[in-house]
This record gives structure tokens, sequence and C-alpha cells, in this order.
């Protein structure tokens, strides 16, 4: 109804809009009382939907990276498995020979699979001595995780058949280490043993995507093959963790139940293992979010509103002073819907005017979480318009009741009113 009425008579709006800046001009501190309503409901919905827009794009990111098809089997320690199992686990934990077997098992349906130690060591090199997180795996990782090198070349097999010293440094590592210097053969220690740098990955920018549930932050990581960690584990075989990246025709979930049968029997049906899918993981975080996103989407509404009723107030107390023009004006031969299309312009152009301060408010407060908390945000030209579009929605639904009301007016009785 409201559509058809601006559309049947759009053309003449345009001529009440100085009229309707004069009046909003008179009463300055009327006007941005009434708009502040506004500013404040839609300046919560830019930044809300900033907010909501920039964790879905960093999620979608993550999923990316981590790729939809990556399986995550993780060594629970003791106390973890008897958590689980209420008993002493029987079982030796997550071992390579459980690798292996599933490789054979479910050969078909897995692409990459690589197994995963990780040990904290002390790494020197000439003067510098900084703790790293050290990593055991094996050429699968590169791959499987979409890491990228940046000069050199990353862990081989005969690495791994051989145990070979060598290692591949995450850009963080190698900015601390060899700032000013190439670092490609050059020897570091790392704890009592001598290891040359073959590779350095190129950096995955930590602000646009935060610590992955089940990945590692690999910019500050050293990597090794995992055979020749294992020689410093004083005879131990187990394993930290085994990732693999499934083909794109393998149903994840059914791999995921094809794994846990085998390793349940593999380990005694001990559960000193985990199953984990990192995408579910990131889907269920997002998920958990969405309370946080309905408060604040209620928030902006119940703002709106307050500035809707904010406008609708001055807007009568508008016509109550202007009673003796619309009587003039409907005495001139103004009909009805003119005085309607006079108040109802004000009104949009106040709260125009409030969403397009809102805007700005929002932008401005969805920039300073973004970098006071580290939240990801992304200002869209759909959010612009939605800011918009609720600001003008609101002006003609609070501004129609007020603009009718004037139009009703008997013009006798109006001028007759002092």
């Amino acid at each position: 109804m409201l559509i058809a009425l601006f559309a049947w008579s759009g053309v003449n709006l345009f001529r009440f809009i100085p009229v309707a800046l004069k009046s909003i001009q008179t009463r300055p501190m009327q006007s941005a009382l009434s708009m502040l309503g506004i500013i404040i409901g839609v300046g919560a919905v830019i930044g809300a939907f900033s907010i909501i827009e920039g964790g879905r794009a960093e999620m979608m990111e993550k999923i990316r990276q981590l790729g939809a098809n990556q399986l995550n089997i993780q060594n629970l320690d003791a106390g973890e498995s008897q958590t689980l199992i209420g008993q002493q686990s029987s079982s030796r934990g997550l071992v390579l020979s459980d690798m292996d077997y599933m490789q054979r098992e479910l050969g078909l349906y897995i692409e990459h699979v690589a197994p995963i130690l990780k040990a904290n060591r002390i790494v020197r090199y000439q003067s510098k001595v900084i703790e790293i997180n050290l990593m055991g795996s094996s050429p699968d990782l590169l791959p499987l995780h979409k890491l990228d090198l940046e000069k050199g070349r990353f862990l081989a097999e005969r690495d791994i058949l051989d145990s070979k010293r060598v290692c591949v440094l995450g850009s963080g590592i190698k900015q601390r280490l060899f700032p000013f210097e190439n670092a490609l053969g050059k020897s570091i220690r790392i704890g009592d043993a001598w290891y040359m740098v073959i590779g350095l990955l190129k950096s995955r920018d930590s602000k646009q995507v935060r610590e992955i549930p089940g990945e590692y932050y690999y910019n500050q990581k050293v990597f090794v093959p995992y055979s020749t960690m294992m020689l410093g584990r004083d005879g131990s075989i187990g394993i930290d963790r085994i990732d693999m990246a499934l083909s794109t025709t393998a149903d994840i979930r059914s791999v995921a139940a094809g794994v846990d049968r085998i390793l349940e029997r593999l380990h005694h049906r001990s559960r000193d293992y985990k199953v984990t899918i990192p995408g579910d993981l990131l889907r269920h975080e997002q998920e958990s979010k969405q309370v946080f996103n309905l408060i604040l989407f209620w928030s902006a509404a119940l703002s709106l509103i307050v500035g809707g009723v904010g406008i609708m107030n001055v807007m009568l107390a508008t016509v109550m002073e202007r009673t003796m023009e619309v009587g003039l004006r409907r005495a001139l031969g103004a009909s009805r819907l003119h005085i309607i299309q006079q108040f109802l312009t004000e009104t949009v152009l106040l709260s125009l005017s409030g969403g397009v301060l809102g805007i700005v408010l929002g932008t401005i407060t969805a920039l300073l979480i973004s970098s006071s908390q580290g939240w990801p945000m992304m200002i869209s030209l759909q959010a612009v318009m939605l800011g918009l579009g609720i600001s003008v929605l609101t002006g003609i639904v609070f501004g129609m009741y007020p603009a009718m009301r004037a139009a009703w007016l008997d013009p006798i009785q109006a001028l007759r009113r002092e």
C-alpha cells in the first residue's frame, strides 16, 4: 500500500524536500534527539552484520585451508583415556602401525595421510637461543594442510627412511633466527643435535585466519622427519596425532566410523584415541555464536523501535505546532495526499540522515572492536544497503500515523487554532 502510494505520486515528492529540510533546520535539537535512536539502531545493525559476516568469511577460509574432507585422530593421554573408558587402558596408544593398517583397509578413500609428533625444544644459532615447537611429520603434510614453500624443499621420503637431521622452518622462526641472511643450507642446533635447514614455508596470516581446531600455527613451527624425531623418544613408537585428507568422493562420516571401528579393534576396545572432523568443529563453533548474533540483532531492533517512537513523538508534536499551516494549505487547495507526502518526506529525511550517521558509527565501532579484540569483520555493500533500507522503512512506518493525522485535520478547525 505504501509502495503504491509513493509510486503513484513520486514525481511530486521532491518538491516537499526543501520544505522538509527547512522544518528540520528550525528544530535542530528536536531533530537530533529524534535521530539518536535511529543512529544507534542502524549502527548496531551495521556493527553486528560486519562482525557476523567477518566470522562467516573466517570460517569459510578455515575450512578452505583445512579442506572439507579432513580427518584427525588424536592420541589421548592416560588421564583422558581413563575418563572415557573408566578403566586402565591396555593399549600402547596411537602408533605408526595404526596408520599403516588404516591405509591398507581404507586406502581407496585416503588421499593424504601424515603422522604428527610434537615437542618443545631449544634452538640455537650463533648467539640466538629460542624455544620452539618441533613437529615431526612426513612429506604428505605439505599438501594435506595446504602449506606453501617459499624456498628450498619440504621433507622427502628419503629423509624419512634415512632418519636424516634436516628441518624446514616456519616463517616466524626464520625471521627470528635469520632476519637478515639466507637460512638455506645453514645448520641449527635443536636440543642436542645439529640439523640442516632445507626449506622455508610461506607465512600464513594469523590475523585473517586464527587458530584452527586440530591445526597448529605453522608460522612458529620447525618441521623434521618423524623418524628422526622418534630416535630421541627412548624407543617409544607412539605418535601424537594422525591427520588424513580423504578423496572428494569419500563420505567423511562413513570413513570416520570405519577408522573408529579399526582402532577399537587394534586397541583392544581401549578408547585412548579420539576421531574428530575439524570441519564439524568449525561449524559447531559458528553455531555457538548464533546466540550472540541474536542478541546483537534484537538490541539493534529495540534501538530502531525506540528511534521510531522518538520520531513519531516529534512528528506528532510538529503536527500540533503546525496545525494552522496545515489548515492554510488545505484551504488553498492542497489535498490530503499532499499533506501526507509533506510529513512523510520530513520523517524519511530524519530517519535517512540518522541511518547515514548510523552507518558511519557502526563502521567505526566495528573497526575499533576488530582492532582491539582481534575479531574479524567485513563491511559489505549489502550491510550498507540494509542499514539505509531499515532507516527509510522506520521513517515510513513511524511517520505514517502523524502524517495521516495531519491530513485528516478539519481545515476550518485548524485555521481557528492559535
